[in-house]
């Protein structure tokens, strides 16, 4: 998810500045691993290349829940075994979170 919401603010960037690209500083500084951050950057590119006959998207609150989980564990939890080994103890595993934030975590049984 990070680099394709990396790979739409890097192509506007490039779009809209002669075709040079960020530098990798700027792109830490001004993103880093912050899912949240480059979603709603990538939302505002919606009005300029959204084709005009498509839908606008729309979020529900389960991808509320995901995007709030990726961003937490782009910028806090991605380390999360090295840190429990290295460090005092996280309140929770990513793999709790993203369970309670999945909506799909559900496994439907086969007949």
């Amino acid at each position: 998810m990070e680099r394709i919401l990396k790979l739409a603010v890097v192509t506007h960037y490039m779009l809209t500045n002669n075709y040079q690209t960020p530098t990798i500083k700027q792109l830490k500084k001004d993103f880093g691993h912050d899912i949240r951050t480059l979603y709603t950057e990538s939302l505002k590119l919606l009005p300029i290349y959204l084709h005009p006959n498509a839908a606008t998207p729309s979020s529900t609150q389960n991808d509320e829940a995901l995007i709030d989980f990726f961003t937490e564990y782009g910028v806090g939890s991605r380390y999360f075994n090295l840190n429990e080994v290295c460090e005092a103890k996280q309140d929770r595993s990513p793999l709790d979170k993203w369970l309670e934030a999945s909506p799909y975590t559900q496994v439907p049984k086969l007949m």
